[in-house]
């Protein structure tokens, strides 16, 4: 041990702290290792690390294994293949792979990779698979013929999510929906500490009269055991949220909320503005402020936003400071489905990247392809059944993109891991059809990935039936 802190002292060690680091967390895999993401990964381990002594007492070992995990990298990049066929994708020739699926045409062209120091980031796969997918469709649909040049070029990365100081358009989209998300979370978590236990409330289960069958003539007065009942504790707990949702755009803004939340007369009097009940006497009722003080521990509220005399207890700059979030985060890194859809419904009204009107596309995000075929999980296999099948039967050029993942939720993490990839339908004028797929972890070959042939199998399948 001796030996080791004197090695850190003199920064000797620093490499194999760095991968020690990495293997300390709960990372990412390795294809995502970038330097960005190790450097950030370091900086969140030593924090990490010098709270926890079992792990100051792991330390040596996990050195040992990070030089290992280093050189087995190395060796692993070294390794990779370089496609250098040249494919005819439209009216473009690029270098890459090509094969056939179901005797499908399988087209893979080389695109830029995301772990140069200019690609974006080793976490960026959720850009890049917009990214190249939009580029391709676009290209086809266009008839250039530098669809390879386009898919090189590392400019355009920095055009809209380049990494550094200044982030830029889809990563600053991600970072407000994220730092959105954050804030209501955080809110949600301190106005549960007021709402008191449901076990602790009255025991109110109720029924809108407007909306009780026994009121119905048809009903002769007779109860219905199987209608859901609500209980007031929800109206107040739904109150809250309507509260949320209104202070939120104003700290986004670095504005001070007009709500004040630090003595029991405001916080009741800003309830009452989201109290919202449509029988009369139902709502008159919940509106009273002693019904509201039996569901509100309207001290533990106070000291939830560590209220001051100076303080409404709201402030952009107090919440940002007890949200902790991971490097990964913060970087706008590790997309997960639901951002992916994000960028292309914020992608289809800046309509930079995306092909002329006249020409039909969809997209579809798979998160994850373990799912396709589980019963009540599975939507990808009913899309393409039925959906995607119309489409195939329609005449004229058509592309789908399916965003495919193979993203999973990560304990005690924020956000996903895995990796993104595009697989791109395009059913020609004649019928014909033919699939492109990119990689951008090093271009590795997707052409017999089980994924790929997974999808691609199931809409040739669905498609035997369409009028080619």
């Amino acid at each position: 041990m001796e030996v080791l802190i004197a090695m850190i002292r003199s920064s000797r060690a620093l490499p194999f702290i760095l991968a020690a680091s990495l293997l300390l967390l709960p990372t990412p895999q390795i294809h995502a290792l970038s330097w960005d993401t190790v450097t950030s990964a370091f900086s969140w381990a030593i924090e990490y690390i010098s709270n926890n002594k079992r792990l100051q007492e792991l330390m040596p070992i996990a050195v040992f294994a990070g030089a290992i995990g280093i050189m087995i990298l190395l060796g692993r990049k070294s390794k990779q293949p370089v496609a250098k066929e040249e494919i005819m994708v439209g009216k473009s020739v690029c270098k890459g792979r090509k094969g056939k699926i179901k005797g499908a045409p399988v087209l893979q062209p080389n695109v830029y990779n995301q772990f140069h120091s200019d690609g974006g980031g080793g976490a960026s796969c959720g850009y890049q698979l917009l990214l190249r997918s939009c580029q391709i469709v676009k290209a086809i649909s266009n008839g250039d013929n530098d669809l390879q040049s386009q898919l090189e070029d590392h400019k355009v990365i920095q055009t809209y999510y380049g990494t550094g100081k200044s982030k830029v358009k889809w990563r600053l989209h991600i970072l407000d929906g994220r730092s959105e998300r954050r804030i209501k979370l955080y809110l949600s978590n301190k106005f549960e500490e007021g709402l008191r236990p449901l076990k602790q409330c009255p025991n109110e289960e109720i029924i809108d009269p407007d909306d009780d069958p026994r009121n119905d003539k048809e009903n002769k007065g007779k109860k219905d055991p199987d209608r859901p009942k609500r209980h007031i504790w929800e109206i107040y707990r739904s109150a809250m949220r309507g509260l949320i949702h209104n202070i939120v755009p104003a700290l986004l803004n670095n504005e001070t909320p007009k709500y004040d939340l630090c003595t029991d007369e405001s916080i009741i009097a800003d309830l009452l503005i989201f109290i919202r009940v449509d029988n009369e006497n139902l709502n008159n009722y919940v509106r009273q402020k002693n019904k509201i003080r039996q569901y509100i521990d309207f001290k533990k509220l106070r000291q939830a936003f560590d209220c001051t005399k100076r303080s409404s207890g709201i402030t952009l700059k107090k919440i940002m400071n007890n949200i902790k979030t991971d490097p990964y985060d913060k970087a706008g890194e590790w997309l997960d489905d639901g951002e992916v859809e994000l960028l292309v419904e914020f992608e289809k009204e800046a309509k930079g990247l995306l092909p002329r009107k006249n020409i039909k596309y969809g997209f579809t995000v798979i998160p994850e392809f373990n799912l396709i075929g589980k019963k009540d999980v599975d939507t990808v296999t009913p899309f393409i059944q039925d959906e995607l099948k119309k489409s195939l039967n329609k005449k004229g050029q058509y592309f789908h993109i399916f965003l495919a993942g193979t993203m999973k939720q990560k304990s005690g993490r924020s956000g996903t891991q895995g990796h993104w990839f595009p697989i791109i339908l395009h059913k020609q004028k004649t019928g014909r059809r033919e699939y492109i797929v990119t990689d951008s972890a090093g271009n590795h070959s997707r052409i017999n990935d089980k994924r790929v042939k997974t999808l691609i199998n199931m809409i040739e399948k669905s498609a035997k039936g369409s009028k080619d």
